[in-house]
């Protein structure tokens, strides 16, 4: 799954957002990719917290997670980010940061021919150019 937002977005529309699009299909395990890399400001402390609160307490409906968050080498989510991965060591979600699309798609998807990989690279970034999420809206697209 891919996750657009384009700009700030409450915790609670986060969370309405991740709960509804794991909610269509019962897994074991998914693979998610966070396209932040238009995201200002980054999410505040608060919201990083209560993000791995969630990835605890939905671990069931979650299951095995890889999260994949890309973003700027200019911009803190990359930090903010990184400091997530070491807060959700104890639950079923793997989260990593990246600002290599390339790199994200490779960790989340290991087996991938590079073909298939450049085929989900091209389709990322013209989900990103498209804008199909706007402001404060979070938006799921199947990978």
């Amino acid at each position: 799954m891919l996750l657009g937002v384009d700009g700030p977005m409450a915790y609670e529309e986060w969370e309405y957002a991740v709960r509804a699009e794991v909610s269509k299909r019962r897994a074991t395990s998914r693979r998610i990719l966070s396209d932040r890399r238009r995201l200002y400001p980054a999410s505040s402390t608060e919201f990083l917290n209560r993000c791995v609160e969630f990835f605890k307490a939905e671990a069931d409906l979650l299951g095995k997670v890889k999260w994949a968050v890309l973003s700027t080498d200019r911009n803190a989510v990359y930090g903010a980010t990184r400091m997530v991965e070491i807060l959700a060591e104890e639950t079923t979600v793997q989260i990593e940061a990246f600002i290599d699309l390339s790199k994200a798609l490779e960790w989340l998807l290991p087996n991938s021919e590079p073909v298939e990989l450049d085929r989900l690279a091209v389709w990322v970034e013209r989900a990103a150019g498209a804008g199909k999420s706007g402001p404060d809206t979070p938006s799921f697209r199947s990978l």
